[in-house]
């Protein structure tokens, strides 16, 4: 569950905090890259992806994308949305679930 886990906040989309925390973490077996599904955050999570896979030293870390799953939405419009709308909000709160099942 989350109190389990070790959050990062990149702030932003660069990767820097990141790459450093596993520089110093090397026994990290999982990444769960949470960004909003928009083409920036699509972009991070896919340029991430890449940098952790290419080094020779991670190449067996689990990587698992967390998007809210609505395109073009942020993190902040989607729990607005689910706080907000009744009729939508256990179909959703179900797909944030199913896919970011590693960080709730």
């Amino acid at each position: 569950g989350w109190k389990d886990a070790n959050y990062i906040s990149l702030g932003g989309l660069s990767s820097l905090a990141l790459l450093q925390y596993l520089n110093n973490h090397p026994s990290t077996k999982e990444l769960v890259l949470c960004f909003d599904h928009d083409p920036p955050g699509i972009n991070a999570i896919d340029r991430i992806r890449q940098e952790v896979e290419l080094a020779p030293e991670w190449q067996n870390i689990l990587i698992t994308p967390c998007t809210p799953g609505i395109r073009n939405m942020d993190w902040n419009e989607y729990l607005i949305t689910v706080v907000n709308n009744p009729q939508t909000r256990e179909r959703r709160k179900h797909h944030v679930k199913k896919q970011c099942r590693h960080i709730l």
